[in-house]
């Protein structure tokens, strides 16, 4: 980078114009810390030069996938760092860098992996295999350390049947499902997590009541 100032005497008095200028070619902003395969985990800084002719930055964390800011989304800025407060569940995070250049947005992507321990979701109420307790049941699952999101289906034609709820993705813990069968017929649930940007089954069945 080059700075200039252009001054001129009006009236008795300097008056001061500045300029900037670029030596090479503008280029995206790449990430100097962190390095490439380090765990992140809890406070972590991410630094980038801002001497290669962006006139803005945007740092974005996720865990849903490549371009994802579930995490976190710094903005625009003109600064060349960024402290985020990373979980610490084991899982994949994508992290994109920003850089823009003659008005357009220009991306460097990279992948880390989170320290810690994953933790997958599970059922908790009701127990699996119990007899459920009428046609109006609340369903709660741990949301373990490191899931996304969760998506749970009910129904009674088998192992991912969903004839009788279908939660839609969802980052709530619980359902309140209504309307389910009294008649003892099997019902079977179905909880998937998004790990990685990728679900995960876990199969639970009950009997009606």
């Amino acid at each position: 980078m080059v700075y200039a100032k252009f001054l001129q005497h009006i009236d008795g008095a300097w008056q001061t114009t500045y300029y900037t200028y670029w030596g090479g070619t503008p280029s995206a902003a790449t990430l100097t810390t962190p390095t490439a395969g380090t765990a992140l985990c809890g406070s972590t800084s991410f630094t980038w030069p801002t001497d290669t002719g962006p006139s803005a930055y945007m740092l974005e964390l996720g865990t849903i996938g490549a371009g994802s800011n579930n995490l976190y989304s710094s903005g625009s800025t003109t600064g060349g760092s960024e402290k985020v407060t990373v979980p610490c569940d084991a899982v994949t995070v994508w992290v994109t860098l920003l850089s823009r250049l003659n008005g357009a947005w220009q991306t460097e992507a990279y992948t880390f992996t989170e320290g810690g321990t994953l933790v997958k979701a599970a059922i908790t109420s009701p127990a699996n295999k119990s007899v459920l307790p009428g046609s109006s049941v609340m369903f709660n699952w741990a949301g373990g350390a490191g899931p996304s999101g969760y998506w749970l289906y009910l129904g009674t034609t088998g192992q991912g049947s969903s004839n009788l709820y279908n939660s839609g993705a969802t980052t709530a813990t619980s359902a309140t499902v209504t309307g389910l069968p009294t008649n003892g017929k099997t019902v079977y649930a179905e909880l998937l997590q998004r790990i990685n940007g990728a679900w995960q089954a876990s199969y639970y069945t009950y009997t009606a009541q």
